[in-house]
């Protein structure tokens, strides 16, 4: 019983496999846009992933109009225990 499952568990990963890299292959100019993006901006939402593979620019705000020139980080801010995190 355990072989069964174990050849049946591989064919599956094999099948995946074989799958994701077919769709990779057939999309790497979709994939390189993502990436690029992704380098550019750290985090994307699916309404700009969405935006980008119909070919168009994201538009987003200029963070250097902000009046206070923080950088800001894509790690969100830790709270200590008992206390509500803002906007929650």
């Amino acid at each position: 019983t355990a072989s069964l499952i174990d050849s049946e568990v591989r064919r599956i990963v094999e099948e995946a496999h074989s799958r994701a890299k077919k769709i990779l292959t057939d999309k790497i100019s979709d994939l390189h846009t993502i990436a690029k993006a992704l380098l550019e901006y750290e985090l994307l939402s699916g309404d700009e992933i969405k935006a980008l593979l119909r070919g168009e620019p994201l538009l987003r705000d200029d963070p250097s109009d902000e009046a206070d020139h923080k950088p800001r980080s894509s790690v969100p801010k830790s709270t200590k225990i008992g206390e509500i995190p803002q906007g929650a």
